[in-house]
């Protein structure tokens, strides 16, 4: 990956649910225009349709089956350069909220400080890597979580609504 200066990705969502990513990598550094963009995402519900009706299984081995359950890693096919079919693997199990109510809101609190805490310094970092030095969307929506993060207002209401139920 680190050969890549540049680096496109757009979600492939199929009824409101993500079912992968489509991601382009060139090894040169170029901002890429909205007309790119759209024919990705364009590409991506193509691939997101043909993954709803099955015909996409017919691209991967016979027996093959993807276990949610665990990460999963296959090597895609490459088509040319810079080109290439694949599998996302999801690092992370989905969460699944069993209980909307806390037990100790201060304990809550604390644990929001800490989350924001960590997010302001990844943030700060992803920010600060060389392929995100340019300016761009990808920047600008950034430098929006960045704010959201240092809003002390926004961070009391968070606060508020924990102690509050």
């Amino acid at each position: 990956e680190e050969i890549y200066n540049s680096f496109l990705g757009v979600p492939v969502l199929r009824a409101g649910r993500t079912l992968g990513v489509l991601v382009v990598q060139n090894k040169t550094m170029r901002h890429y225009r909205d007309d790119e963009v759209e024919a990705l995402e364009t590409t991506a519900m193509v691939i997101a349709e043909m993954i709803a009706t099955g015909d996409l299984a017919r691209l991967t081995r016979p027996g093959l089956e993807l276990d949610l359950r665990r990460p999963v890693s296959f090597t895609g096919l490459s088509f040319n350069d810079g080109v290439g079919l694949g599998h996302v693997v999801l690092h992370e199990p989905r969460i699944v909220v069993t209980n909307l109510f806390n037990e100790d809101s201060e304990e809550e609190v604390r644990r929001l400080q800490s989350s924001l805490g960590s997010l302001r310094l990844s943030i700060d970092d992803m920010l600060e890597r060389r392929e995100v030095a340019f300016e761009g969307e990808h920047r600008e929506v950034l430098e929006a979580y960045r704010m959201f993060a240092n809003d002390s207002g926004w961070v009391r209401r968070l606060e508020e609504a924990i102690r509050n139920g």
